[in-house]
């Protein structure tokens, strides 16, 4: 099982963001999808997750195909955890947590008992009545995270989990999503390395509308070296990069 992109392309008026792109997740793993700031990464996995079209190109989400621009599709295989959260606002932490299983099937004594142990292993017991604006940005990512498994879709994509975080929030985050990468595919959204690589057995890096490097992590580090991920990592301005 796996997610297969390719030759995806996309473009928003005349500015190309996805050019013909390829790349594929493996299931069951942790993977990173890295590059600078505007080129791209978010696009992608919001395309995967079926929340906004593409032009031209194939999906291809655990055997399911699907093509360009149907907005109708929903994959309901795919998990979609924002930037900052996504939480309704009129909702209690544990309101949100719960929203999926409310929306899907209903509400049921298990999926409440599920809900409640997956806030205590998340360290969310404290916050469950608290609304979004009460609670600080690391718990409200939580939450989200929290929301998404309850989804039982087998793929998370975790959006920039470390932004607006400080060491000990991105730590934490990490460590949770860490701790669930043998009961989930999931994949890291994210342009701080080599931080998000310790969590990680898979990066893909995107430059310029295409997958420009990619490979294994071991133990932190990137099992092949190139140039781009060279310069990437360093933060340098010498290199294919500009």
């Amino acid at each position: 099982m796996s997610i297969s992109v390719k030759h995806v392309s996309k473009r928003f008026g005349p500015k190309i963001v996805l050019d013909e792109l390829s790349v594929e997740f493996q299931n069951r793993q942790v993977s990173a999808l890295i590059g600078p700031s505007g080129s791209g990464k978010s696009v992608l996995s919001k395309i995967i997750g079926g929340l906004i079209p593409f032009d031209t190109g194939t999906i291809e989400v655990d055997g399911e195909v699907f093509e360009n621009s149907k907005v109708e599709r929903q994959v309901f295989s795919v998990s979609y955890v924002f930037q900052f959260g996504g939480l309704f606002d009129s909702l209690t932490i544990f309101e949100n947590v719960i929203f999926p299983r409310r929306m899907k099937r209903g509400f049921s004594k298990k999926d409440l008992l599920e809900a409640y142990e997956l806030c205590e292993n998340l360290n969310l017991l404290p916050f469950v009545d608290l609304y979004p604006k009460d609670v600080p940005l690391s718990v409200r990512k939580l939450c989200a995270f929290a929301r998404a498994l309850l989804t039982e879709s087998e793929w998370v994509f975790v959006d920039e989990p470390d932004s607006g975080l400080d060491c000990e929030g991105i730590m934490k985050l990490y460590s949770v999503i860490r701790s669930f990468r043998n009961q989930r595919s999931i994949v890291i959204v994210s342009h701080d390395v080599p931080a998000v690589f310790e969590v990680c057995d898979f990066y893909a890096l995107i430059y310029g509308g295409k997958i420009v490097s990619f490979g294994e992590i071991l133990n932190g580090r990137v099992a092949k070296i190139d140039p781009y991920i060279v310069q990437f990592m360093e933060g340098s301005i010498d290199g294919p990069i500009r």
